[in-house]
């Protein structure tokens, strides 16, 4: 086993880019049983001192409006299937995404009631209303203050 660099070149100009896919590795076709794949891991580049390490940005440039000029690039990620787990290694099994910490807290989105009322709402959204200082819930079509019982 041995580490390697990927690097895909600039394409030209009027030519596609290059796509580029990272596998961490899968086992060939053979008689022995039960053998795991390699994890992919991405790091930032590494601080030293006081200097902070490299944040890794996952960019894609979604199609913007017909013509020449590039499209914007946002952050974004997507996952078609699999469970997303952050400060755990195991996301339960029964989650889309677990979060855990026993230091750190959950932020909804925080937003006034202008800024709410012009997302499309879809039953199940949560957010932090500035306005009001309360939670507020979609649910059945409209917003909801989030109340004690």
């Amino acid at each position: 086993n041995q580490a390697s660099s990927v690097a895909i070149e600039a394409t030209a100009h009027n030519v596609g880019g290059a796509d580029l896919d990272l596998s961490a590795g899968s086992t060939t076709a053979g008689t022995t049983a039960d053998i795991a794949g390699g994890d992919l891991t991405l790091n930032g580049g590494q601080g030293k001192g006081s200097g902070v390490g490299g944040k890794i940005f996952l960019k894609n440039a979604p199609a913007g409006a017909t013509g020449t000029a590039l499209n914007a690039l946002s952050s974004t990620m997507t996952l078609t299937e699999g469970r997303v787990g952050i400060g755990t290694e195991t996301p339960n099994a029964g989650a889309l995404l677990e979060l855990a910490s026993i230091t750190q807290a959950f932020i909804l989105p925080r937003m006034n009631t202008t800024q709410r009322d012009a997302i499309a709402g879809e039953n199940g959204m949560l957010i932090y209303n500035t306005s009001t200082d309360k939670l507020n819930a979609f649910c059945n079509g409209s917003w909801e203050q989030v109340t004690s019982a």
